[in-house]
């Protein structure tokens, strides 16, 4: 492969672009320096604009979509923004790691066979016990990250249970 693709493929690999796999030995051959597929998450709504679709709660009409909040116009108090900005990348890492094999994450295979309250749930309650007891400070802090995600997850478990989408 040389020209355009190998071109767009290696400046992928410098991350320069992220839009088409880059060439690496994890990728491929045939899909180095070609597009990337998005995928549709139009079709994707959030709770409130359920609500608001099926009539159960109405919108305000002072604001342009009432909840969402634009974080850099809110005070917040106690790092917020930046936090979930942390909590997010700690979740998109966990993607990578030792616990996601053949792109299936253990977790799914639990939730699938109808544990996932109860894994969850066990989780949470570990890494609470143990915040501050092992390790360092981040090692601490890395539990309590441990605790929110495990928490995100028994939150999508419930609604996929009660239909609470």
């Amino acid at each position: 492969m040389y020209g355009k693709e190998y071109e767009k493929a290696k400046e992928a690999l410098e991350g320069k672009r992220d839009d088409v796999y880059p060439c690496r030995e994890d990728v491929p051959a045939d899909l180095w320096g070609k597009p990337i597929p998005v995928p549709n998450i139009s079709a994707f709504k959030t709770p409130a604009q359920e609500m608001l679709d099926t009539g159960q709660i109405k919108e305000d009409p002072s604001k342009e979509t009432w909840w969402a909040n634009d974080a850099h116009t809110l005070d917040y108090k106690f790092n917020e923004a930046d936090i979930l900005d942390q909590i997010q990348h700690y979740i998109d890492s966990t993607y990578d790691g030792h616990y996601n094999r053949d792109k299936f994450q253990a977790t799914e295979f639990i939730l699938d066979g109808g544990h996932g309250t109860g894994f969850c749930i066990g989780n949470i309650l570990k890494y609470a016990q143990r915040y501050g007891k092992k390790g360092t400070a981040d090692d601490a802090r890395k539990d309590l990250l441990k605790v929110i995600h495990y928490a995100i997850i028994a939150l999508y478990n419930h609604d996929e249970e009660n239909d609470a989408r």
